[in-house]
C-alpha cells in the first residue's frame, strides 16, 4: 500500500513535529522516520519517479539538440539559396 505524507507515512508528522532539542533524542526520531519510509513503498515510488524524469530529461535534450542543429542548417542552407555571401 502506497502512503503518502498527507494519508501519513508512519512517524512522518510525529518525527517532524516533535525536535526535543537532545541529540540523542532527536537522531533516534530521525532515525525512526528513515527507517519507517524505507520501509513504506514511498520511497520505492520517489526512485521509480525519479529515474522516470532523469529519462524524460534526457530524452528531451537529445530532441532539442538534434532539432537546434537542423534549424541551423536550414537557415545556412536558406541564406546560400539567395546568395547572401555574409551573415544571413
Amino acid at each position: 500500500m502506497l502512503e503518502t505524507p498527507a494519508t501519513g507515512v508512519r512517524g512522518v508528522k510525529w518525527c517532524l513535529g516533535a525536535i526535543s532539542g537532545e541529540p540523542r533524542k532527536d537522531m533516534r526520531m530521525v532515525r525512526k522516520f528513515f527507517l519507517n519510509f524505507r520501509r513504506s513503498e514511498a520511497g520505492a515510488a520517489m526512485v521509480e519517479y525519479a529515474i522516470a524524469l532523469l529519462v524524460a530529461a534526457a530524452l528531451g535534450v537529445t530532441v532539442f539538440t538534434a532539432m537546434g542543429n537542423q534549424a541551423s542548417q536550414n537557415a545556412s542552407d536558406a541564406c546560400s539559396a539567395m546568395g547572401a555571401t555574409s551573415g544571413c
